[in-house]
């Protein structure tokens, strides 16, 4: 995980498990994420994208032009920002960011895979019309 998440984790992230009143877990951290990551011969860039959370990243394959999003973008939707560690502004810079990316294959964290440069692009154009009225 990124740093910054690290760091929420370890401090402001138990009011999130307050309120849903569930045990905060114990929990170690193998690897702070920096820039990119090596995965056999693929090189993953890793893009800090803040908003959902402070730490939230994207991984990017740019060979395969493929995005797992987690909790920043969905089909038709984005993350929340209204819980502990969430930003509205910030998650509008992130998407803003991201949709300049040359993208076929995005994989957010829930709902369906979305397949297609143009659908992908169709994705933001939709999100970024939401955002402005937010």
């Amino acid at each position: 995980m990124h740093e910054i998440e690290a760091n929420y984790l370890k401090n402001d992230a138990r009011l999130l498990y307050e309120i849903f009143n569930f045990p905060f877990p114990d929990f170690k951290i193998d690897l702070c994420l920096k820039n990119s990551l090596k995965l056999n011969n693929s090189e993953i860039e890793i893009i800090h994208t803040p908003g959902h959370s402070p730490g939230s990243v994207c991984l990017y394959f740019n060979e395969d032009k493929t995005l797992i999003c987690g909790e920043l973008i969905f089909e038709r939707s984005f993350g929340r920002t209204d819980l502990p560690g969430g930003e509205p502004t910030l998650i509008k810079k992130s998407i803003e960011r991201i949709s300049n990316l040359d993208i076929e294959l995005l994989l957010p964290g829930h709902g369906n895979f979305i397949k297609g440069k143009k659908n992908v692009r169709n994705n933001f154009d939709f999100i970024k019309k939401i955002l402005n009225y937010v």
